[in-house]
């Protein structure tokens, strides 16, 4: 049996064979020697639930999922590689980047800038927008830009609207506490509007955000310049009646971690955790593994299994069903440490995977994903995090396009149907069931004989 599919996501297959089946039999008489048949209908029926190697079928470019027991088709290989033409116009980090799918193009918004990397504490918010076409793989500047300057904010696209939420002021002298900033961007009158700020004593920058279902999340962040008023509090904006509403906290407390729609609920991985340590009583300020998901069906987080490393100051986005997490920092007393990796996270599958190792460590970059395309841009080199002493952003995009055409093949070991060594068998009736997502098909061959 082979199984095939085509596409970006997996398979799950059954096989189900009625056969129809015949006996012979020897009767000899008196006179002569006479030979009949008598045909008795058997219905055999041999299935499979699942393609493990221990039950003798062989898996190319797919594998069983340890969790769930499925088959499923093996993602396509990332391989980055040259936006063409001209890349970005500005070296930047802590922008914002989404998928727009009206235009098919991913927006890259606000930011931190350098005007001059030779020059010290000249760091700032910018209100620039570059967009990625999907389509030809270019960027180019847009004369659209934000009615305000944001940093470290995080952003979703709602029905053909985009939305900036967040700010944080990492060296502003004096201090700028988050205002809680939330502009919109309309294709239909192509103009940024502010929409309704986040609500008093609940407006944070470095927050989790995305989109869900028609409304905006926003967990946890900072208000507060020093860091120290980290909060799990969960906000949602409902765009329709520009309003806010406050829901289940989380179970930590974290800035600097992403927050994904996945499979109808939203993922908290990572992030800068404030908590309680058990082995001395006294309160934490750690980077975390700490993973939570939100069900917004019953308005409750549950803690899921924490990951395999610690993360903060990553970004995270959807491509072929897994979560792809780029980059991070972790903290180590006065140095940071930037990370090179590229992971891929299922957490229903609860699969974990090294994707890629990027040439230099980066923190506070953007990644976004739409139409078989991701893309990652800009980002932060500099040995310590926020500083205004040798900043060093990077100007740097890549993208990987899925290819035409990806398959899979899971084939079994001849099966005996016969209901007898003197029969012969003749399949019926098979049956194929998997899960076929947007743009693959599943498919089966079978070859018989006698």
């Amino acid at each position: 049996m082979d199984g095939r599919s085509r596409g970006e996501n997996g398979i799950v297959l059954m096989l189900l064979f009625i056969l129809l089946t015949s006996s012979w039999s020897a009767m000899i008489g008196a006179d002569d020697t006479t030979f009949s048949a008598s045909e008795t209908v058997q219905y055999i029926s041999h299935s499979n639930n699942d393609f493990n190697t221990s039950n003798g079928f062989l898996h190319e470019n797919t594998s069983v999922i340890n969790v769930t027991g499925e088959a499923k088709l093996n993602r396509p290989a990332i391989q980055w590689g040259p936006t063409n033409a001209n890349g970005l116009m500005f070296t930047r980090t802590g922008a914002c980047t989404t998928y727009l799918e009206q235009t098919n193009e991913i927006w890259l918004m606000g930011g931190r800038i350098d005007p001059n990397p030779n020059v010290n504490n000249d760091e700032g918010p910018t209100d620039a927008v570059e967009i990625f076409d999907v389509a030809t793989g270019t960027w180019s500047f847009s004369s659209s830009m934000l009615n305000e300057t944001q940093q470290y904010a995080g952003c979703a696209q709602i029905d053909g609207k985009l939305y900036l939420a967040g700010d944080y002021h990492p060296t502003a002298s004096p201090e700028i506490r988050s205002q809680g900033f939330l502009q919109s961007y309309d294709l239909n009158t192509s103009n940024w509007t502010m929409k309704t700020p986040m609500p008093s004593n609940k407006k944070v920058g470095l927050a989790g955000v995305d989109a869900l279902d028609g409304y905006l999340y926003v967990a946890g962040g900072v208000n507060r310049q020093n860091r120290q008023d980290i909060t799990d509090r969960l906000l949602r904006y409902d765009p329709v009646i520009d309003n806010w509403t406050e829901l289940a906290s989380m179970n930590y407390k974290r800035h600097s971690f992403t927050l994904t729609a996945f499979h109808g609920k939203l993922y908290a991985l990572g992030g800068v955790s404030k908590e309680i340590n058990p082995l001395t009583n006294f309160t934490d300020i750690i980077d975390s593994n700490r993973t939570e998901v939100y069900d917004p069906a019953t308005d409750t987080w549950t803690n899921l299994s924490d990951l395999p490393i610690s993360l903060a100051a990553h970004d995270a986005t959807v491509f072929n069903d897994e979560i792809v997490i780029i980059g991070g920092y972790k903290d180590n007393t006065w140095n940071g440490v930037a990370s090179k990796s590229i992971f891929g996270y299922h957490p229903l599958d609860q699969t974990w995977r090294l994707l890629h190792t990027l040439p230099i460590g980066i923190f506070d970059s953007t990644i976004a994903a739409g139409d078989g395309v991701i893309m990652y841009a800009t980002g932060d080199t500099s040995i310590t995090r926020f500083s205004s002493w040798n900043a060093f952003y990077l100007g740097d995009t890549e993208y990987f396009e899925n290819p035409p055409e990806h398959e899979g093949w899971i084939t079994s070991l001849p099966v005996d149907l016969r209901y007898s060594s003197q029969g012969s068998a003749t399949p019926m009736w098979m049956t194929l069931d998997g899960t076929t997502p947007y743009g693959t098909d599943l498919q089966m061959q079978y070859k018989s004989g006698s």
